[in-house]
């Protein structure tokens, strides 16, 4: 049966060819995150950091080697960040809040780096493979901000799309640069 979808905003999908795009407002979004078309519906949702794709543009601790448009990251055009973090080595943006968060961003390396709060009390380490992995860390808590810093020895990375939602899960990616951005909620009617 032919429905209707109403977004008033543009959203992302994952494409048949696994790669990340932007589809416009209204426009239903088959997304193939598992390998499979479904329609994409989804509340609406803000992504905090403010910088989703310039890495360099967040706080370091430490002296990790940042290199902007390094590689092809996964919307396939080249727009990833190398990041090479030795011992103790860390990133970190800036966004306050409480409740149920989501931190998620896309990795893939040589090494082993962790995923956490300012305080260290949530955290997840991921071990870095060869091949694109969005990776997402769910908590219920109060923060200051989010960081990415080295867990064991160095680590080789390229990274893409990093999301800090108030929800308890991540949502299709919402790109920034430079300030908050919002993602409306997808609405289906007619479907019966």
């Amino acid at each position: 049966a032919d429905f209707d979808v109403v977004r008033g905003s543009a959203a992302t999908r994952v494409n048949a060819e696994g790669l990340i795009e932007s589809v416009a407002a209204n426009i239903p979004r088959i997304d193939y995150t598992t390998g499979e078309g479904v329609v994409l519906l989804e509340p609406q949702s803000t992504n905090l950091i403010t910088y989703s794709e310039d890495f360099s543009q967040w706080s370091v601790v430490g002296t990790p080697t940042i290199t902007s448009n390094y590689g092809v990251s996964p919307d396939g055009t080249q727009n990833s960040t190398r990041i090479q973090f030795a011992t103790s080595d860390r990133i970190f943006i800036g966004a306050t809040m409480s409740g149920n968060i989501a931190f998620s961003v896309y990795l893939k390396g040589i090494g082993v780096i962790r995923l956490r709060d300012n305080d260290n009390s949530n955290g997840l380490d991921v071990t870095l493979t060869s091949d694109w992995v969005r990776h997402t860390l769910s908590f219920n808590d109060t923060i200051t901000n989010v960081q990415i810093q080295q867990a064991v020895g160095t680590s080789d990375l390229e990274i893409y799309g990093a999301q800090l939602e108030a929800l308890p899960y991540a949502t299709s990616y919402i790109p920034t640069s430079g300030a908050i951005a919002t993602r409306l909620a997808d609405s289906v009617t007619g479907a019966g």
